[in-house]
């Protein structure tokens, strides 16, 4: 039986998201972020009348990630 699967990547790019974040000084930031996102993600899908589902809180940490990426290279200037 093949141990990898297409939900390995799930767990593969939230350790790369988190990883990121503490090279760039910013870790504990990012995961009191990613905390607080999932419990916004899921009453922006409620206030929608939209179930949530674990690869749309994928898709809504992708841009915070790319967000949280941008704002640090902005204080850095």
């Amino acid at each position: 039986m093949n141990k990898y699967n297409e939900y390995n990547e799930y767990s593969e790019q939230l350790e790369r998201y988190e990883q990121v974040a503490y090279e760039g000084g910013y870790g504990a930031d990012w995961l009191a972020d990613v905390g607080e996102g999932v419990k916004f993600y899921a009453m922006m899908c409620e206030r929608r009348g939209k179930r949530p589902t674990f690869a749309g809180l994928m898709k809504y940490l992708d841009k915070k990630a790319v967000f949280m990426q941008i704002y640090v290279r902005g204080n850095e200037l």
